[in-house]
């Protein structure tokens, strides 16, 4: 099916946005680069805001994807949770700074979108992966799993000027979380695979 004309100006600006940030790139700079008139354009979108709000729809559904590939797929609390792990460390990779800087500051209908993401979605998704470890006993029992989770999802999007950083807390992250059992597993699983490297980062 062809790709509609509201769709790739979507695609384009959130390509544009996420690499320079909202407010250095403009609509000239959007029509152009997909070879299309000022007038076109606004016959698509109203206005800047309007665009900043769908770009924002799209990154949020991609991330729903990307996130529920290891939330649908992971049997094991602990795999589940080193690999949604990096699903948000990509996220933050793959954005300028300045991408969320800007609808933080400028775009509250964005923003509002991208908090409610967070706050209801995301931080369930680590409540339940850390209820589930728990009960897989896995995970110690005594720890309050909604502080947990924010937690997790702060940590995840800090930036670190060393780029190792990202591992070592990951994992310094999980294995606080675990029982003796969960430490096994942990153990036998990550030394089975290409993480056994990341793994004696933080031994």
């Amino acid at each position: 099916m062809a790709i509609t004309t509201d769709e790739r100006i979507v695609r384009k600006s959130l390509e544009l946005f996420t690499r320079f940030g909202i407010n250095s790139v403009r609509t000239d700079d959007i029509s152009m680069e997909l070879g299309i008139s000022k007038k076109t354009f606004y016959k698509h979108f109203i206005s800047k805001e309007e665009l900043v709000v769908s770009v924002t729809e799209r990154l949020i559904t991609d991330a729903l994807t990307e996130i529920d590939k290891p939330v649908k797929t992971c049997s094991n609390s602990i795999v589940q949770a080193s690999e949604i792990w990096d699903t948000l460390i990509g996220f933050r990779k793959k954005n300028n700074p300045n991408f969320l800087m800007d609808m933080k500051r400028y775009y509250a209908r964005a923003w509002n979108l991208v908090e409610t993401f967070r706050t209801e979605y995301l931080t369930s998704v680590l409540t339940r992966n850390l209820e589930r470890g728990v009960r897989q006993s896995l995970y110690r029992a005594d720890m309050n799993e909604k502080v947990m989770a924010l937690l997790w999802l702060d940590l995840s999007q800090m930036q670190y000027n060393e780029d190792p950083s990202d591992v070592e807390i990951k994992h310094h992250f999980i294995r606080g979380l675990l029982t003796l059992e969960g430490f096994k597993n942990y153990t036998q699983t990550f030394c089975n695979k290409s993480d056994k490297r990341d793994l004696q980062t933080v031994e």
